[in-house]
């Protein structure tokens, strides 16, 4: 990070325990100030500061992630974090401070030299790893996210804003902008993203490294996407005839389409390249030259599994992964373990250092198939434990007795972390879906309990921490099943199953790319959006352009006007409001025609998009959509119908 503007010290919020020095850089949401510590070891720390009046719901929740992601990870080439909390109406995040450009500088004056690449490629790559042992995955490796030290020329790796758990929901995936030009396929088609699109985007970031310019570099943006889809990887023989023809190979597989055909780990790529090259990759540090103090973290959570109101239409902002579980047993206490239902249970909740539950965890309990100790995933929880039941009605069964031995109050939601007394007691949906409840409640020795049911996959989870916000923040980022196994139980004990005939129809009319964990609405859902219109109705997501995509198809074009309203005669074309998020005017697409209107929620600064197809009698509504740029790009490609 380079200093680029000086001011006084009194610039910016006033951060208890930092003297500001000076501004490093700023966007209309956030500054990074150059600090120094007022106490202790009076360290020279970058500052980042989130403004909460000017700041998108989306940028919110990527700071918060952040702070948790960054907490969990300690590499010596992750950019340290000392100190994160909360003052009056801002965030801020105290970090290791880079007294050096980002490789994104670097790059604009053309390639870098051989042996700077490999230093640099062998540091990162060990930090990629490192994460991805975690379950964590960057997803936005570029090189603006890549700091280099002046005084030593070791590189560090940041920005963890968007990153996903592999083993649960990221809450920074919906409306999270994506680096075209490294991005790798799958996740500009929401499909699953694991280890591999990092491997690709570092390769992507390695290109441009050794040729000044990104492997799929293309006029437009949707250009762009397509390469990174379809196109061959370009030749680096070709780009730097001085290299040797057998980087060809290394680059082809590192940007292959398919995940499963690029380098197991950011590691064996750069060792590949090292050898072609005939250099050595920097080898990482045993560890920087400073100390972390723990600190606790008091970043406001952010509901994961909530229904929040846009326009008076509610959304989850929730995702999972893996598979359904399958029947067994609950063993004898002298059983080895695991069992084959306790090993579906850990699978499927994907956590690590898991034990049998003591039978303690589980009195009273009737119809326990199997109880496991996990180790928690990141900070927030001390202790987690999850059970799965026969039945769903033993299933609430044992979240009714803990609620009423609790005395919650119904109706309270915990999700926040301010419930009064951390007490409480409310359903969650997903994608208005009803899944099951959410209970929070003063535990033991002054510690604090949340738990929650998942009805479709008959599992109830349970976490312990010391401070509220902490622990419903991990919740909203790291519980339980996966969304893919929970969207396939509710579509299967759908009435009738999903999908129909009629929602098959519809769903074929959706593209491949935004077709992402599709449901039935429910009825009040529907209602909510359209009215008591007869209507075929599905919801999928998220997508590269928005968290969540309502369909609705009607019996005729009036009907689907009269929910859409009335046009704005003087209504700006939402097409070309990239800058202000709004407007309603009519439009032509690849031969479809209709009305798009797009609008920002003044409150919370997120953008949604509804609009109608005149040939086929389709609406869609896209709520917490991401940038401008990137959702209309969505739109003209992907959005559908088609």
């Amino acid at each position: 990070m380079v200093g680029t503007v000086d001011e006084p010290n009194s610039i910016g919020p006033d951060v208890p325990g930092y003297r500001h020095i000076r501004l490093l850089s700023a966007t209309p949401m956030s500054r990074v100030y150059l600090a120094e510590e007022l106490t202790g070891e009076r360290r020279r720390v970058a500052l980042k500061v989130l403004d909460l009046s000017t700041s998108r719901a989306d940028f919110i929740a990527r700071f918060r992630a952040e702070v948790t992601i960054a907490w969990a990870l300690r590499h010596p080439h992750i950019v340290e974090t000392f100190h994160a909390g909360e003052i009056p109406g801002h965030h801020y995040l105290a970090m290791r401070h880079v007294a050096g450009p980002d490789l994104d500088l670097l790059l604009r004056s053309g390639p870098l030299p051989v042996e700077k690449t490999l230093r640099m490629a062998g540091q990162i790559a060990d930090a990629l790893d490192a994460a991805h042992r975690r379950q964590l995955v960057h997803r936005d490796v570029k090189p603006a996210n890549i700091l280099l030290d002046n005084a030593t020329g070791d590189a560090f790796l940041c920005d963890f804003g968007i990153a996903k758990d592999l083993r649960a929901q990221a809450i920074t995936q919906y409306g999270a902008p994506l680096t075209p030009l490294y991005a790798a396929p799958e996740q500009q088609t929401g499909r699953r993203v694991t280890r591999h699109a990092d491997v690709y985007a570092l390769t992507g970031v390695l290109y441009h490294c050794l040729t000044g310019r990104p492997p799929f570099d293309r006029s437009t943006t949707h250009q762009v996407y397509e390469a990174h889809r379809k196109a061959t990887p370009p030749l680096i023989s070709t780009a730097r005839p001085d290299l040797p023809a057998r980087l060809d190979e290394v680059f082809r597989r590192g940007l292959a389409k398919r995940p499963p055909d690029r380098y197991a780990s950011c590691t064996e790529l750069v060792t590949d390249l090292a050898a072609i090259l005939g250099g050595t990759p920097r080898p990482p540090r045993t560890r920087p030259a400073f100390h972390w103090s723990p600190a606790r973290i008091r970043v406001a959570a952010v509901a994961g599994v909530i229904v929040v109101a846009v326009a008076a239409v509610p959304w989850l902002i929730a995702q999972h992964h893996r598979s359904t579980p399958t029947q067994a047993t609950k063993p004898p206490a002298s059983t080895a373990f695991p069992t084959s239902a306790e090993r579906t249970l850990i699978d499927l909740v994907g956590d690590s250092g898991c034990r049998r539950a003591p039978a303690t965890e589980t009195t009273g309990f009737t119809g326990v198939r199997a109880a496991v100790d996990c180790a928690p995933p990141a900070s927030g929880a001390t202790a987690e434990t999850y059970v799965q039941f026969d039945s769903v009605s033993q299933l609430r069964a044992a979240f009714n007795r803990d609620a009423g031995t609790a005395k919650a109050p119904t109706g309270v939601d915990c999700a926040t972390g301010r419930a009064p007394g951390f007490l409480g007691n409310r359903r969650y949906d997903l994608r208005s879906v009803d899944l099951g409840g959410l209970l929070c409640y003063p535990g033991a020795d002054s510690g604090l309990v949340l738990e929650w049911s998942v009805e479709p996959l008959r599992v109830l989870g349970r976490a312990t921490g010391a401070d509220p916000a902490a622990l419903t923040a991990w919740w909203a980022s790291y519980f339980g099943p996966p969304t893919a196994a929970i969207v396939s139980a509710v579509n299967k004990q759908s009435s009738p199953p999903f999908p129909t005939e009629r929602e098959s129809a519809l769903l074929a009319h959706i593209p491949a790319a935004s077709r992402n964990n599709c449901v039935r609405p429910s009825d009040q859902q529907v209602r909510m959006n359209v009215g008591d219109t007869p209507v075929t109705a599905v919801v999928c997501g998220p997508t590269s352009g928005a968290a969540i995509v309502f369909y609705y198809q009607f019996p005729d074009p009036v009907t689907m006007n009269a929910s859409y309203g009335a046009p704005d005669p003087g209504g700006a074309d939402c097409t070309t409001a990239t800058t202000d998020f709004g407007g309603e005017h009519s439009y032509s697409r690849g031969g479809e025609t209709g009305r798009l209107r797009c609008f920002t929620t003044d409150n919370t600064g997120e953008r949604d998009m509804i609009w109608t197809d005149d040939r086929l009698n389709i609406e869609g509504m896209a709520f917490q959509c991401g940038d401008p740029l990137a959702v209309l790009d969505w739109w003209r490609n992907d959005a559908g119908p088609s």
